[in-house]
């Protein structure tokens, strides 16, 4: 709105145009990008941003929807007929994980922002994607065969009767998971999250888990008390 740019959505999905792109990207590479590394730089850390204007990590192709009369509303990720376009965004295809883990083994902790780097570039010849953060943090654990996903929200992990504001889950499988989805219990706001970390499981993460990062300490306390502060996610 600041920028004298109208909202569009699409089945849900926020359209993005070439102006919007623009702003993202400036957005979450100059500004996000750097206030956190800083951030950590100050607390004793060594960090290091990794974004489209600079050095990226991120590959991926535009994600287009399918048309929800032909097929409910599910994704596609090629062009073609009954596919709806949303402008440039996209799905993550490719980590360089050769870039990530020299960082990680030299002490480094990689800040990556969520644009990635177009495959294939547009008739308009644009070759950036935005794309959902939750969504490429899933992709990077797996491509990282990391020891575990920790994804920080500001709720204190997956609830299981959205009639009670207590029902909190400290562990649940694939299956209760997908329960969950089916019963509507677990909304479009969780939703990237649980499919990120579901994503990150299936290649061989051993754990994936859903914080509140509103609590102090709140990483060690999921991992290293038996009650933790969120709901931890196994596939069986």
């Amino acid at each position: 709105n600041a920028a004298g740019l109208q909202a569009r959505f699409v089945q849900g999905r926020r359209y993005t145009d070439r102006a919007t792109l623009e702003i993202a990207e400036c957005v979450l590479a100059q500004d996000i990008n750097k206030d956190l590394v800083d951030h950590l730089i100050e607390t004793g850390a060594t960090a290091l941003g990794l974004h489209s204007m600079g050095s990226c990590v991120l590959f991926g192709e535009r994600l287009y929807l399918a048309d929800a009369a032909a097929a409910n509303g599910t994704g596609s990720h090629a062009a073609g007929a009954g596919k709806i376009d949303i402008g440039y965004v996209g799905t993550v295809t490719e980590v360089n994980t050769v870039l990530l883990k020299a960082l990680c083994e030299d002490g480094f902790i990689p800040v990556i922002a969520p644009i990635a780097i177009a495959r294939e570039g547009s008739p308009e010849g644009v070759w950036k994607l935005n794309v959902n953060a939750d969504t490429a943090a899933g992709v990077v654990a797996a491509a990282l065969e990391a020891e575990k996903l920790v994804m920080m929200s500001d709720t204190n992990g997956i609830r299981t009767d959205s009639a009670r504001p207590d029902s909190y889950a400290s562990t649940l499988t694939r299956a209760e998971i997908e329960a969950l989805v089916e019963r509507e219990i677990i909304g479009e706001g969780m939703l990237p999250k649980v499919e990120a970390c579901i994503t990150a499981l299936e290649a061989g993460v051993p754990k994936a888990h859903i914080i509140d990062g509103r609590i102090p300490h709140s990483i060690l306390l999921e991992i290293y008390t038996d009650a933790g502060v969120g709901t931890q996610i196994i596939l069986e």
